[in-house]
């Protein structure tokens, strides 16, 4: 037998490689030819019986994924929460094994007015004096025109204009543009004007049930844009849009922003090929990136899914100069966090993969080497949404983590830090700046920090000193928010709950000397309109004439040049340095006067010098 397997082994050609050996080579481990009728060395050992298996190998169990260490298969596959609901519901969750008693963390979604909702009788629209409507206009360019870069402030003053001499001229898109500069105008005036009951220390609340401007031209200027097709239209839903927030429920804005989403896609604003067909006059893309940036951080705050799917990233990148927070570190924020938001919502078994959160957190460590300057620092309106969206953006990759056997100990300490320096930056905003909007995403930014505050605290991350110092900071700020959202006061509640239970007593902050003294105040000589007016007249009342309905809607052209434009142009600025002259008398070494000078460094820088505007029209 050995001196046949040795002439088998010499005489044989070059060895080819074989799908499977017959049974008796395997059992002789002997190389095996292959052939069917019979391989070479079972031939040469004058074995007759040569047969293969039907299967290579029939007892191998098929190759699974082995789960890393610490986590089972199933919990591998277990679809997990996407956004800061998952820190919630893990606060949820802990409270009630601690205490026996289920609590809600969910914010309630009310309105702040009954006369907000959609589904109410519609207000009628007061008779407002020429005066009264300057007084509206003149607080919106001051204090919320350097938010909109897309808003042309000759092409407002001729449309404010023709609202005065020919209404009826107005399409009901122009006209409900102006209803959202009215109603933003009333309500930036109603909410911090010096009254007698207004408290020293935060924003002016409303008075339950009162009869109001903003809402009126609000629910008018809604009525107008049913179904949306023109660049005005879109500009108008915009601007409600930051109304919205600042004053109704999550899902009426929602709603509105379904519909901006709408327009724009009518439009062929996120598409290269239709987008650059737009004059650079009609300021298309910086239009076109506020309707991305409201549907991503909207979707961010409610875990929900963006309602623009897809679009050409190209048209944002290319950006070249700022227009309001149309900023190249704006534009790749929100185009990090639209990604990862739709990977998020398609792959929710791998929220906790360590492949898919290193990789998105990859993209924002690339955003920090080109924009790191930005992301803490609050002089100047631009960088200051670059902290708060930065910061945010890393709760929301890390949130589901947090409870994870393998990313929860590297998790924890990066939502703590996230958490706690947005919770500082909001601190800084209010005590240096004069006129903060409460809106709706602050108090949901606010409350998830927090929320990320106790997790990381029970979970062991954070000591007792720098949580209650932490909290502290947080409870200040919501008693801020709690003079427009009953949900602050919710809030407030469940925090008071969970401290109890851990035993924090975080000390009261003091409110900064200005808040004191001057936040009652107004920055400017403008007259104020009352903040309540009269019962509307019966619904049998006639209302005010609008244009028809059927009226032809504005085409993707430009405005008309304006005659006055340079003059209007002129005033504009004449009125800013007014409120900067008048601001710097509160306080020559405040933060007050960097406001106002940042503001208005902005404003140049969007438009240019005043003069350089003679018979240019636009």
């Amino acid at each position: 037998m050995p001196a046949d397997r040795s002439q088998a082994s010499t005489s044989a050609a070059p060895a080819k490689r074989i799908s499977k050996a017959c049974e008796s080579c395997r059992v002789r481990r002997t190389r095996c030819s292959g052939e069917a009728n019979g391989c070479s060395a079972c031939r040469l050992a004058g074995l007759a019986d040569c047969t293969y298996r039907s299967k290579a190998r029939p007892s191998r169990q098929p190759r699974t994924h082995r789960p890393l260490p610490g986590t089972s298969s199933a919990a591998a596959d277990e679809p997990k929460t996407v956004g800061l609901q998952a820190v919630q519901e893990d606060l949820e969750a802990r409270y009630k094994e601690a205490t026996g008693t289920p609590i809600s963390l969910a914010l309630p979604d009310v309105e702040t007015h009954p006369a907000l909702s959609l589904d109410s009788p519609m207000p009628a629209l007061p008779s407002l004096t020429n005066d009264e409507i300057n007084s509206l206009c003149d607080t919106f360019f001051r204090d919320i025109l350097i938010f909109f870069g897309f808003l042309s402030p000759t092409r407002l003053n001729e449309l404010i204009r023709r609202h005065r001499t020919l209404p009826g001229t107005l399409t009901p898109d122009q006209l409900a543009l102006l209803y959202a500069i009215f109603a933003l105008g009333f309500f930036r005036q109603a909410t911090y004007a010096q009254q007698p009951a207004a408290p020293e220390n935060g924003p002016v609340p409303f008075a339950p049930g009162a009869n109001r401007l903003d809402i009126v031209f609000y629910r008018h200027g809604m009525a107008l844009l049913e179904v949306p097709t023109t660049l005005t239209a879109l500009q108008a839903l915009v601007v409600l849009q930051l109304y919205a927030m600042s004053s109704t429920t999550v899902s009426a804005t929602r709603h509105l922003i379904s519909k901006m989403v709408y327009c724009a896609g009518e439009l062929g604003l996120h598409w290269m090929g239709t987008a650059s067909a737009y004059p650079p006059e009609t300021h298309a893309t910086s239009l076109s990136f506020y309707v991305l940036f409201a549907d991503t951080f909207y979707a961010g705050l409610t875990g929900e899914k963006p309602f623009l799917r897809t679009f050409d990233r190209e048209i944002f990148t290319s950006v070249l100069r700022s227009e309001g927070i149309f900023t190249p570190a704006m534009v790749r924020l929100v185009c990090l966090e639209h990604d990862y938001l739709k990977d998020a919502h398609a792959h929710r078994t791998k929220l906790c993969d360590p492949s898919f959160v290193l990789g998105h957190e990859a993209h924002l460590f690339a955003f920090l080497r080109n924009f790191g300057t930005q992301t803490g620092d609050s002089t100047n309106m631009s960088s200051s949404f670059a902290t708060t969206h930065y910061q945010f953006q890393r709760l929301l990759l890390r949130a589901p983590c947090a409870s994870d056997p393998l990313l929860g100990h590297s998790s924890l300490p990066l939502l703590s830090r996230a958490a706690v320096t947005l919770i500082r930056h909001y601190q800084r905003i209010f005590e240096s700046t004069r006129h903060i909007n409460c809106a709706w995403p602050v108090l949901a930014r606010v409350v998830a920090a927090g929320n990320v505050v106790l997790q990381s605290h029970w979970r062991g991350e954070m000591v007792r000193q720098e949580t209650e110092d932490a909290l502290s900071i947080l409870m200040w700020l919501l008693g801020k928010l709690e003079t427009r959202w009953i949900a602050a006061t919710a809030a407030r509640a469940n925090f008071e709950l969970i401290m109890r239970v851990l035993d924090l007593s975080p000390p009261d902050l003091p409110s900064p000397a200005y808040l004191d003294s001057t936040l009652g105040e107004t920055p400017s000589s403008v007259r104020l309109l009352p903040a309540t007016l009269p019962p509307p007249p019966p619904a049998s009342a006639q209302l005010p004439s609008l244009p028809s309905a059927s009226a032809t809607l504005d085409t993707p052209q430009l405005p008309a040049p304006a005659t006055s434009s340079a003059a209007d142009y002129s005033i504009f600025f004449a009125g800013a340095d007014t409120a900067f002259a008048a601001d710097t008398a509160f306080a020559a070494d405040g933060p007050q006067q960097g406001e106002w000078q940042y503001m208005l460094n902005e404003m140049h820088e969007l438009w240019g010098d005043p003069g350089c505007l003679q018979g240019a029209g636009q």
